[in-house]
């Protein structure tokens, strides 16, 4: 007995996995930037990121939370090129758990995260 594929179905499952390949994937993520005060949840996206030293976006962010257990070092611009710092926060304050807010009265567009290290301030 021969066996027939329904085209629309094939189809249906190629367009599925398509998606599913194109969708980002989540980062192990050390670190979560919040748009409101004290790391609360406003409906607006939450952005993770790995706390890999690299420059990312703060724009529109008021507060972040450190999830990864050691010493980390948040450093906070006010240009987006990660080239004028504004503050750090090292460990303590910068330890997992704790929500820390940003509020230096300067634009901060952008920030640095590197683990297993303390600020020089």
């Amino acid at each position: 007995m021969r066996s027939f594929i329904n085209i629309n179905a094939l189809a249906m499952a190629a367009v599925a996995l398509t998606v599913l390949c194109m969708a980002p994937s989540k980062v192990n993520a050390d670190i979560i930037t919040y748009a409101a005060d004290e790391c609360a949840e406003t409906g607006l996206p939450d952005f993770e990121f790995p706390c890999d030293g690299g420059c990312y976006s703060f724009a529109n962010r008021r507060s972040f939370r450190i999830d990864e257990p050691g010493n980390h070092c948040v450093t906070i611009f006010e240009d987006v090129m990660c080239k004028n710092s504004v503050t750090a926060f090292g460990n303590p304050p910068a330890a997992d758990g704790i929500c820390i807010e940003v509020s230096t009265g300067t634009p901060q567009l952008s920030f640095t995260c590197v683990a297993k290290t303390n600020c020089n301030n």
